[in-house]
């Protein structure tokens, strides 16, 4: 069985082995022998490697959107953060805000039994009384300086910011899953390559073979071609393994414990941008958006403050009722109700409070500046971040391209050399040195396409393209 096929299963190692240098002297007597039972070792281990993975067991792989759907739901951050939007919600009411009367219902009863022997009291004897009274209480502010529309005004601004900060948390998970997922894609490219060159090389191996086996080249020779095809191997082995690790990080993200990503080749990058449309769409950006409720909640608080500079009307009414029983020893009990409505207003302002209700308003004032001028600052940051990645941009896509050509020019270099060393006019190690040469380039292209990727992502944020239906 060939090297090849047992890389195409997540195995390192296959067939071909040669000896070392130092088992030379026993290859020329049974080199077949030793060629066989040096095999059935590196299939061994090539064996052992693959079921004592428990990642390269079978699994369901998974696409990017799946992958999505599964960080959407489990991921914690979001969890919180939907949480965290409710309880806004939920405290976003008029009641909290205070335009709602406090209505307080209270009953009480007392019983009451007393024994009496005083010559100078005009009732001797046992007395037994009861009395029952319910209260209905109702407070109200009538006004205190529009504090109630303000604070009702706020808990809208901090519904609106808990949105913006869940916004905020699926546009960063989502970016997290999309570098993660394709930075995996990325290097299932560099494995692709890497198992394309390790084909060259066992292609090149077996060739070089067939000429020792005639006495063409020695052993030695033949070992330098077969550490060609190790050295490939070990490459494609530890990209595997790099692959297996980008995987667990994916898998964190989603917030499971295994996770696969199906292979899919990658994406065709953006030719070009509008500066002029980005900036436009930036203005949904939610890290701008929420700074801009913070600085609504500021001036609410502003206000809340200049509040106390107005007097305080209070209303308070009820109803209360009462019913007494009364019992004297040797006579008849007598029952006695009584109703009682009452409404009343207080006016309250304050004098003199050591100044501290302008200060309370210098220090609102302050706040609200100092988030006015975070605001500038977020703007004026996110301006230069989105012009500086989509110049940044343009030149990562030039790069891109320009390695795309370099790849096609490489690979017919590598098609023309080959058909050279057939006919014995290079050599093969001058081949493998083309070789490597297409294999540098091919990674290159890869790595081109991923740094622009990056740069295309940070775009997207930037400009709130990044969107979970």
């Amino acid at each position: 069985m060939k090297i090849l096929e047992y890389i195409h299963r997540a195995n390192p190692c296959g067939s071909g082995f040669i000896v070392p240098a130092f088992f030379a002297k026993k290859a020329k007597k049974s080199s077949t022998s030793i060629l066989f039972a040096a095999k059935n070792i590196l299939v061994g281990i090539c064996l052992l490697f693959l079921f004592s993975n428990p990642r390269l067991v079978a699994q369901d792989s998974l696409d990017l959107p799946q992958i999505v759907a599964l960080s959407m739901k489990q991921n914690f951050d979001i969890q919180v953060s939907n949480n965290a939007q409710k309880y806004a919600t939920t405290q976003n009411s008029i009641g909290q805000a205070g335009f709602l009367p406090k209505v307080v219902f209270s009953v009480g009863d007392r019983w009451n039994s007393s024994l009496r022997d005083n010559p100078t009291s005009f009732v001797n004897g046992k007395i037994v009384s009861n009395n029952l009274t319910p209260t209905i209480n109702i407070d109200q502010v009538v006004f205190n300086g529009f504090v109630a529309h303000i604070s009702k005004n706020n808990f809208d601004q901090l519904e609106a910011l808990s949105q913006q900060n869940t916004s905020l948390v699926i546009a960063n998970n989502l970016k997290a899953v999309y570098l993660s997922y394709y930075q995996i894609q990325t290097q299932k490219s560099l494995f692709s390559n890497q198992l394309q060159v390790l084909g060259l090389s066992q292609k090149l191996y077996d060739y070089n073979k067939q000429k020792w086996s005639v006495g063409l080249i020695t052993t030695q020779e033949l070992n330098t071609y077969y550490g060609f095809v190790l050295e490939d191997s070990l490459a494609l082995l530890s990209l595997k393994t790099q692959v297996l690790k980008l995987e667990g990080d994916l898998a964190k993200i989603c917030n499971t414990t295994s996770l696969k990503v199906t292979s899919q080749s990658l994406p065709t990058l953006k030719a070009d941008y509008s500066l002029d449309s980005l900036i436009q769409a930036m203005s949904q950006n939610p890290n701008l958006k929420s700074a801009y409720i913070n600085q609504k909640i500021k001036e609410n608080e502003f206000l809340i403050s200049k509040s106390a500079f107005y007097p305080q009307l209070l209303a308070n009414g009820g109803y209360s009722y009462s019913r007494s029983n009364i019992e004297l020893e040797g006579r008849k009990p007598v029952v006695g109700t009584s109703k009682d409505y009452y409404l009343g207003f207080t006016l309250n302002y304050n004098l003199f409070n050591g100044f501290k209700t302008k200060t309370n308003v210098d220090l609102a004032q302050i706040n609200l500046e100092t988030q006015q001028l975070k605001t500038k600052q977020i703007e004026a940051k996110l301006n230069i971040d989105l012009e500086m990645y989509f110049y940044i941009y343009q030149d990562m896509y030039q790069q891109y391209a320009l390695s795309q050509k370099l790849v096609s020019i490489t690979q017919n270099t590598l098609d023309y050399w080959q058909v050279k060393q057939k006919a014995g006019l290079i050599t093969s190690i001058e081949l493998r040195n083309y070789q490597k040469n297409y294999l540098l380039n091919k990674n290159n292209e890869v790595n081109q396409w991923f740094k622009a990727f990056q740069t295309d992502l940070e775009i997207q944020t930037l400009s709130n393209q990044l969107v979970y239906e």
